[in-house]
């Protein structure tokens, strides 16, 4: 997903439909990541910033493995559409026991790295600055974080896929909070300290002899 992520930025767009390709292979749900990317070439397209061509390419180059798999489908199962459907069924008959509330995933990622909070600072310098190709990183994120919210099914490993940009905008924000604090690193030292004591304590075991 990252390589693809990564040709397209690049506007490598046959390298990066095939690994994005590759990348819906491996888990059917990392579609939600797909749909940013969809997204800013339909806007490139109508801007007239995109050549067809290009677009064709992406197209092409993403069908190569998706094909293959479908073909294979065809000889193994006489049914092209069965792991989708399979999944769609086990997701329906299984996945209740996975059932979580609207929130959970802001608590548990909020609990995996209190760092987090300074995301929500590189958002907000993001839409004031109006640079593009960060912005381009939270729409990677905020797209399939909004799916999986919606799900019922909830766990956490659905996260990996969208992590990666979250701790992107996590690192633009922390730089230009550190920024601030250029003159008086210590203040900015001691703040981190304290957030990693505060993070890791609870994971600390002691053992009395």
């Amino acid at each position: 997903l990252l390589l693809g992520v990564y040709f397209f930025v690049r506007r490598m767009h046959k390298h990066s439909g095939f690994f994005l390709g590759l990348s819906f292979m491996t888990r059917f749900f990392q579609i939600f990541s797909l749909i940013p990317i969809l997204l800013v070439y339909t806007f490139l397209l109508m801007r007239k910033k995109l050549k067809l061509v290009d677009f064709s390419r992406f197209i092409l180059f993403f069908s190569i493995p998706v094909l293959l798999f479908l073909l294979a489908n065809l000889y193994l199962y006489k049914d092209v559409s069965y792991p989708f459907a399979m999944q769609a069924f086990l997701t329906k008959n299984t996945g209740f026991i996975f059932n979580q509330p609207f929130g959970y995933y802001f608590a548990n990622i909020f609990k995996e790295n209190y760092l987090v909070l300074f995301s929500l600072a590189g958002i907000f310098l993001l839409f004031k600055r109006h640079d593009k190709e960060k912005i381009l990183v939270l729409i990677l994120f905020l797209v399939p974080f909004a799916f999986y919210n919606l799900a019922a099914h909830k766990e956490m490993r659905f996260m990996i896929a969208v992590l990666p940009f979250l701790f992107m905008l996590t690192s633009f924000g922390f730089l230009r909070i550190a920024h601030l604090f250029k003159k008086n690193k210590e203040i900015a030292a001691l703040i981190l300290i304290v957030v990693f004591i505060i993070q890791a304590y609870p994971q600390l075991e002691f053992y009395k002899h």
